[in-house]
């Protein structure tokens, strides 16, 4: 018997009943459902929606959404596919359901792999992974996989990918085969444990299709990717740029909203969405942000200098999504002809047309190219590589969004033509973006057919002229990449330093838990000390709720009022307490600060005013990020970072007698870890706020500390 023979419809009957488990909770309950069409009609007869009481359907592409859509006693399903990879068309929804604690029942997200297996056209790629791992085993492998008789597809893939020897301790998987080839190229020649998850079917040998199935596979240690992806809870996430214009992983202030993030490889010395200067800022407050340049422009680069051909004769017009607000901007959709007077008037040369990517097999798009086809110097770029093409282009002509006329002016050092028939709309819009922050010095804006005519031609004759543009936009690139020709091998060697360092954390899992225990103590100690007192918490934001309310029960103490230095909220009410203004706090025995951003800014102002004011991270901000243990805490990672660094430098030996000493605090055990690597090894510690440091440096770096 072999391993399809014996799990296929083991497996399968497995799904049904997690799906039927899932569902029969809603049995007999009220149930409104939020919903995208394409994914309604692709599982609602596997869900057997129709069996619900269906109080309400809401789709979402159809309305926006106001509390007063929603009855707060039914049931919320949720069956969105983009909330299990939120884009910014959906942030807005996304944030609304997760914002008001609705956002718990994400069928799609809890459900997809099950809901697959049930539909032929998944369950043949998914067990396409399987069929591959099984031809690389010997019979009694296979044998022995059969007789552990496991339950889930989940289980059977891991333990096979185990089997074959492609993932172990520590395993890596790297996201989509865009990021493998355009991106971390070499990486696989220089890492072990390296699989890459794809979107579709393919036959090298440790990539396998499930590219969407991330949540689920808690088996990896690192995740490597290009967009605001959902994870398994342990593991880690490293964002890099999905263009060179972007910001990596999504809006900085979306991350709220998102699973973990451990680094971001970034490709510009200046975050877009927060106008933080990686360079010159302290960069212990974004820490996990990595300025390590881009190498799918490095490969473009190279291939530009390798091939490029001073008798261009073509045109390349390259266009972002319709999808979401660009449908607003697109110069297809808004001057849907514009194409045909380029063909017209410039027939000598080879026009070349280019959508998104996504967009190529549309229906729109096949429609809209058939139309084209009847000019003899037309052509319809569906080409996997757009190097060769973008290479040869004497002209390229973009809408202004989307990263590729980026990409195609840093490598050629080219200007570009921005068509934006509706300025004002994309100005209003994008305004702010660094797609528009640039336009004009690296090409020229036109916005009616007429001047784009006039620049094409101009852009054809008047070598002069792209001469100038070229220097300034050398000069740009420059000033705003890093690492140009070099970043794949920064990359490579970083990740590789950090899965050494990532895989010392013996002492950190032995502790970990000890400190919790001691830090949740130390905390209660602290706020004991105020009972039986008047106490006016400032900050009546978030923060309240999200952290102070988690390590200590507040409920415990006499909270008379709140306060904050938003005028607005002021008069309304948090915890049945009235919301005052800063200057009304004279009847409080104590002022307590519930912000750790701003804590040291208002202490200072509150100083000028009283005398009883106490803070919360000022005491006990290692205590709070030992106890709270969140992957995204810039403080906790910080804290085990160092045990990590200096555990990787350790024997054996010394790493066991570091347990045994069974330390009762942080700061004890990193003072010992460290005479022990100063005493035993010699080796100097220097100290940095900088990741480059610690990670690419020559010397011993710490994180600085006081």
């Amino acid at each position: 018997m072999n391993i399809e023979t014996f799990y296929k419809h083991k497996i399968i009957l497995h799904s049904k009943n997690n799906i039927s488990k899932y569902l029969d909770r809603f049995k007999n309950k009220l149930v409104t459902v939020y919903y995208d069409k394409d994914t309604y009609l692709r599982y609602k007869d596997i869900l057997k929606l129709d069996s619900l009481n269906i109080y309400k359907l809401i789709d979402i592409d159809k309305i926006n959404i106001d509390i007063s859509t929603v009855n707060q006693n039914t049931n919320i399903l949720i069956l969105v596919k983009y909330f299990s990879n939120p884009s910014n068309h959906y942030m807005h929804i996304y944030k609304y359901l997760y914002d008001n604690d609705i956002y718990k029942n994400n069928i799609y997200a809890d459900l997809l792999i099950d809901m697959d297996i049930l539909i032929d056209d998944t369950f043949t790629l998914l067990w396409n992974n399987i069929t591959k791992l099984e031809s690389k085993l010997e019979i009694k492998d296979c044998t022995a996989i059969i007789q552990k008789k496991y339950n889930s597809y989940i289980e059977l893939f891991e333990a096979m990918l185990i089997k074959t020897n492609l993932i172990d301790d520590y395993s890596l998987a790297l996201i989509h085969q865009e990021i493998y080839t355009d991106t971390f190229g070499n990486l696989s020649k220089n890492i072990k444990n390296l699989i890459v998850f794809c979107a579709s079917m393919d036959s090298r040998n440790n990539f396998f299709y499930g590219s969407k199935y991330l949540r689920f596979f808690n088996f990896i240690d690192l995740f490597i990717g290009t967009s605001i992806i959902q994870l398994p809870k342990n593991s880690k996430y490293i964002s890099i740029n999905h263009g060179v214009i972007d910001d990596p992983g999504g809006f900085v202030d979306d991350n709220k909203y998102t699973d973990q993030k451990e680094y971001y490889f970034y490709v510009r010395k200046t975050l877009q969405n927060t106008n933080i200067n990686i360079i010159s800022c302290d960069l212990i407050k974004i820490s996990n942000y990595i300025s390590l340049g881009y190498p799918k422009l490095d490969k473009f680069i190279k291939f530009y200098n390798e091939n490029k051909n001073k008798n261009k004769k073509s045109i390349v017009i390259a266009v972002s999504s319709r999808r979401f607000n660009f449908k607003n901007i697109n110069p297809i959709v808004q001057d849907k002809e514009f194409i045909d007077d380029v063909l017209s008037k410039f027939d000598d040369y080879k026009v070349i047309f280019r959508p998104h990517p996504n967009e190529m097999e549309s229906e729109y798009i096949q429609q809209y190219t058939d139309n084209l086809k009847r000019f003899n110097n037309f052509k319809f770029d569906t080409e996997k590589s757009y190097l060769d093409n973008f290479t040869n282009a004497k002209v390229f002509i973009s809408d202004g969004l989307g990263s590729s006329a980026y990409t195609y002016t840093f490598a050629t050092l080219k200007p570009v033509i921005f068509y934006i028939p509706k300025l004002d709309k994309y100005l209003k819009d994008y305004g702010d973006s660094y797609y528009a922050k640039y336009l004009n010095l690296v090409g020229d804006v036109v916005t009616d057919r007429v001047s784009l005519i006039n620049m094409i031609s101009k852009y054809l004759s008047d070598d002069n002229f792209i001469q100038s543009k070229s220097l300034e936009i050398k000069k740009l690139r420059n000033k705003n990449i890093f690492n140009i020709g070099s970043s794949e091998e920064k990359i490579t060697f970083f990740i590789n330093r950090y899965i050494l360092i990532d895989k010392s954390n013996k002492i950190k899992k032995y502790y970990i838990d000890k400190f919790k225990e001691k830090s949740k103590k130390r905390i209660a100690n602290y706020f004991d000390k105020f009972k039986n007192k008047k106490i006016a918490i400032y900050g009546a934001g978030e923060h309240f709720e999200l952290i102070l309310m988690k390590i200590y029960d507040f409920n415990k103490l006499n909270i008379i009022c709140f306060s904050d230095s938003n005028n607005s909220i002021i008069g309304n009410t948090k915890y049945n307490c009235p919301i005052v203004h800063k200057d009304s706090l004279h009847d409080a025995d104590i002022i307590l600060i519930s912000s750790k951003k701003y804590e040291k800014e208002i202490k200072k102002d509150l100083t000028l005013h009283y005398t009883n004011i106490y803070t919360v991270y000022e005491v006990l901000n290692t205590e709070i990020a030992l106890y709270m243990n969140l992957s995204t805490d810039i403080t906790l990672r910080n804290l085990w970072l160092n045990i990590q660094l200096i555990e990787q430098m350790l024997s054996l030996n010394d790493i066991d007698m570091i347990l045994d000493a069974n330390y009762a605090e942080y700061n004890d055990l990193l003072k010992d870890c460290k005479s022990l690597l100063l005493n035993k090894y010699n080796e100097e510690i220097h100290y940095s706020d900088n990741l480059k440091d610690i990670y690419l440096g020559d010397k011993f770096y710490l994180f600085y500390s006081k």
